[in-house]
């Protein structure tokens, strides 16, 4: 049997550094942001054992595709349980999963050990460790899987002339895409296949029959679901709403002075949020290192992929740091072989980290993340309201009976985009409500939390105060909720 070296050594004590500061949150901190609302539109497909139409509050929800649903609506089942692990588990594998894959790809063009430093530049990655990876209920790091499969499968076989699978795969991967975050995929496939087979000189490709059967493919599998949705319910409010939600996140609806400020700050911020393989970058500022990355293929990819998404995202101040995801792996890309370059040229240097160096780098970002597992998240949910202790109230009083909802119903505009326009011009929603209640009180009654436009005699309610003014109701007690500020009740009618 082969003896571990010390490095050897140490690099897999940095993977158990990281595995355990990612691991390690997984049930600490109560569901927050977007996560809440993922988990309970899963829970309603789980136990209405509907899984075409995305509900929340036994509405349809129309601002998601269902894929990432779906993935946590079988974690839930496959684990009999939803346990906040089960909602979080399945972004938190595909950041692994990305990780490994960016490793594979890379070790087919450079050193095992520039693989690594991809692989691990990923993973610290400031932003994913401690915000992707701790609210992980949330389908970013899930869509960022699933575009740098989409992109890696361009770059890899186009580079082999395999152009079936450069054009099936990659469209196969986009409709997944679209069927998780709605029109991001379609707009990174075109922006990307035209820009690389120009840079290639294969752009001739873009009017073969693999592409054309590509687009057939990915338009059908997105088709299938669209028909099959449309047998329960009306289908063209869906897309207006997946196609104006998308179009929020663009310049389409932003004034031109927002974006111009957002453009210059933007930079900074991917600077700040993918470090540290955004510092490795700067050793391309050395001109011999700057050289050495001339005629290196995967990292113009790399390059080329980042500059896309920046400027689908950049052009939008609506855009969140998660929006950028998908550019990470790329970034840490580039950051490894910028790094093997500037080892090969500028050794010996006193400004040139070593590889220890590096792991004890990216060991402390580890260390840090499990100390923020052990201090940081208690601290955080001491000073923001806990729905885990106000659902634990909420479900005393109702002695863990079933707890619905009611109130006057939330109208939600239905927008034209482009040609096409539907004949409603709004839909209805239950009264808005954080949604870490559903989650919690379904979590624990196993019963759709469901909206009711009249009260049944002898249920437990939550509504907002404003709608009890008139109707006769035994008020069990009153919260404000600092998100929808407004005082809701628990009541039984």
């Amino acid at each position: 049997m082969k003896q571990l070296t010390r490095l050897q050594l140490f690099e897999i004590l940095t993977v158990i550094l990281i595995i355990a500061g990612v691991a390690g949150s997984l049930q600490l901190m109560e569901l927050r942001a977007e996560e809440p609302r993922r988990a309970a539109i899963a829970m309603e497909m789980v136990l209405g054992k509907n899984y075409l139409v995305p509900k929340i509050f036994g509405f349809d929800y129309y601002n998601k595709p269902p894929l990432f649903n779906w993935l946590l609506a079988w974690m839930f089942n496959a684990s009999g349980s939803f346990s906040e692990v089960w909602v979080r588990l399945p972004s938190i594998l595909s950041l692994f999963a990305t990780s490994y894959f960016v490793y594979r790809l890379v070790k087919q063009y450079y050193s095992k050990q520039t693989a690594f430093i991809a692989a691990l530049l990923l993973l610290v990655s400031a932003d994913i460790l401690y915000y992707g990876a701790v609210d992980a209920g949330e389908l970013d790091l899930f869509f960022s899987l699933l575009i740098f499969l989409q992109a890696a499968a361009v770059f890899y076989y186009s580079l082999r002339q395999n152009w079936w699978q450069v054009f099936l795969i990659s469209y196969i991967l986009m409709a997944a895409g679209v069927l998780t975050k709605g029109l991001p995929s379609i707009l990174i496939q075109a922006l990307l296949l035209l820009c690389w087979l120009i840079y290639i000189k294969q752009w001739k490709k873009l009017f073969s029959i693999q592409h054309l059967t590509g687009i057939v493919v990915s338009a059908g599998l997105i088709a299938w679901y669209f028909i099959a949705y449309s047998k329960q319910e009306d289908v063209m409010v869906y897309i207006l709403q997946l196609l104006t939600e998308s179009a929020q996140r663009s310049a389409l609806t932003n004034k031109w002075g927002s974006i111009a400020l957002n453009i210059l700050q933007s930079p900074l911020q991917l600077f700040y949020i993918c470090l540290p393989a955004t510092a490795l970058l700067l050793y391309a500022c050395n001109k011999k290192a700057r050289a050495a990355l001339k005629g290196e293929r995967l990292f113009a990819f790399s390059l080329m992929f980042t500059i896309i998404i920046c400027a689908i995202f950049f052009m939008s101040p609506e855009t969140a740091n998660r929006y950028l995801y998908p550019a990470f792996p790329f970034i840490a890309i580039m950051g490894a072989i910028v790094y093997s370059k500037a080892v090969a040229v500028l050794a010996p240097s006193r400004w040139l980290a070593g590889y220890k160096t590096l792991l004890i780098v990216f060991g402390a970002f580890a260390v840090l993340r499990i100390g923020y597992n052990i201090w940081g998240i208690p601290y955080q949910l001491k000073m923001i309201p806990s729905y885990r202790q106000l659902t634990a109230k909420i479900l005393r009083y109702s002695n863990n009976s079933p707890v619905y909802i009611t109130g006057y119903p939330q109208p939600y505009p239905v927008n034209s985009f482009l040609f096409m326009a539907s004949g409603k011009d709004s839909v209805l929603g239950a009264p808005l409500l954080p949604y870490q209640i559903p989650y919690y009180v379904t979590k624990a009654t196993g019963i759709i939390m469901q909206y009711d436009s009249i009260p049944r005699k002898g249920l437990f309610y939550l509504t907002p105060t404003n709608f009890l003014k008139d109707k006769k109701a035994a008020v069990y007690f009153t919260f404000f909720d600092d998100w929808t500020n407004r005082e809701i009740a628990l009541v039984k009618f």
